[in-house]
């Protein structure tokens, strides 16, 4: 579990998702479900995105996906966030692909620490 711990922390700040909650467990693992079920929507238009090459798109995921990420304290998801919205911009397809995947990746490893850390939630809408 230690390991299950410091990638969690590494991930976000379960106090800060917590606190949004003020004490409801309950509506906590609503919001959980809600950020479970939006990850999982934003990496299906992030594949759908990176093989239509849509720069735009995918800078408009990027900042989209910020947000939730800073309301969780989520300070690795923030910085890909802004790496894909950089290379959205200037960047060449190959690394827009690189810095996509590693989105993606991110993604994935969110979801599965918050249903760790979470386990009352399970992508279910808010």
């Amino acid at each position: 579990m230690r390991s299950a711990d410091s990638e969690i922390n590494q991930l976000f700040d379960p106090e800060s998702i917590n606190a949004l909650g003020g004490g409801d467990q309950a509506l906590v693992e609503r919001l959980v479900a809600g950020v479970i079920q939006s990850n999982r929507d934003d990496l299906a238009v992030l594949e759908s995105l990176l093989a239509k090459e849509d720069r735009m798109g995918l800078a408009a995921l990027a900042h989209r996906t910020k947000g939730t990420a800073k309301m969780i304290n989520a300070a690795v998801l923030v910085d890909a966030c802004l790496s894909l919205e950089a290379s959205a911009g200037h960047a060449t397809l190959a690394q827009l692909r690189v810095n996509g995947d590693e989105f993606g990746d991110l993604l994935r490893r969110m979801e599965a620490a918050l249903q760790a850390c979470f386990p009352g939630a399970h992508g279910k809408a808010m």
